[in-house]
């Protein structure tokens, strides 16, 4: 990748609104133009969209202003939005959908003025289903789903509330993914071939983390360029991971990683004092956030 490649001080996309649409290409292909597709909010008027598949598909919430007054949905690019809450529960979230349509979130079942919190997958055939709590679970934070219907995300369970990755998975549920060796892990994405990316704790201390990859039953870690932390933000169909690391000066290294290369520092601008590689598609692109002196 060349610096040309990567452009701004931030390499971010940021979209913050109470009202939402799509942009779908034109069928006029010779005019490169777009044609926009608002979408109809549930009562309250707000929408704040999450994930778009590769099938136009779009996943998020709607509703009132909290988001506790709030349904998750799935439209398509007429912009109909429809609720997929058919658990009952107080409010949902969308975090993700998959290419097939998955999409998995978060919500709420209220005991009294006690809220129940609860991981959901969403299918067209299955409607909503509930993924498990685990003994002690506080609180859950979804992060991946894929083709398969495959689920990755974390809870926080017992007095410390210690993250606790998982991979669910419809024959066995939901599996605790372990860690390196001191608590916890937290997943950042999953791919087709339920390779699961994140980082977790081997330290004494909560800094001490490093990148690893989940795969058939197995943990590894990917290491640092000489620092104490490290984290993997992605993975494409190629099992190709993506991230950060410090080195020995505690500067943060965007990386990629595959089984030949090992992890390899990304090329930046040569005023940029910290990277950090954000995603990778399956053409080998990579999205990568870097901090300049001179900004």
């Amino acid at each position: 990748m060349s610096e040309t490649a990567i452009r701004g001080r931030f390499q971010w996309v940021v979209y913050a609104a109470l009202a939402a649409g799509v942009c779908v290409p034109s069928a006029d292909a010779a005019t490169r133009r777009f044609d926009r597709v608002v979408f109809v909010p549930f009562a309250g008027g707000n929408v704040n969209v999450v994930a778009l598949n590769n099938a136009g598909q779009v996943a998020g919430d709607s509703g009132g202003m909290s988001v506790n007054n709030r349904q998750a949905f799935i439209s398509n690019s007429s912009g109909v939005l429809v609720n997929i809450n058919t658990l009952g529960l107080s409010h949902s979230r969308a975090a993700a959908i998959s290419d097939a349509g998955h999409i998995v979130g978060t919500g709420c079942i209220m005991n009294g003025e006690n809220c129940q919190p609860v991981a959901f997958r969403y299918s067209v055939g299955s409607g909503m289903i509930d993924l498990g709590t685990p003994v002690g679970g506080k609180g859950v934070d979804i992060t991946g789903v894929n083709v398969h219907g495959d689920v990755t995300g974390h809870w926080m369970v017992g007095e410390d509330t210690i993250p606790q990755a998982f991979l669910f998975t419809t024959g066995n549920g939901m599996q605790d993914l372990g860690s390196l060796g001191n608590g916890w892990t937290l997943p950042n994405a999953i791919n087709d071939d339920r390779v699961i990316v994140g980082q977790s704790r081997f330290g004494t201390l909560p800094s001490h983390h490093h990148a690893i990859r989940w795969q058939t039953e197995t943990m590894t870690d990917l290491g640092t360029f000489g620092g104490i932390a490290s984290a993997a933000a992605d993975v494409n169909s190629a099992g190709t991971v993506v991230g950060w690391a410090l080195d020995a000066g505690f500067n943060g290294r965007a990386f990629v990683f595959n089984e030949k290369d090992g992890m390899q520092p990304l090329p930046v601008p040569s005023d940029a004092t910290s990277s950090a590689a954000m995603a990778i598609n399956d053409a080998g692109m990579i999205l990568v956030s870097f901090i300049r002196e001179d900004l």
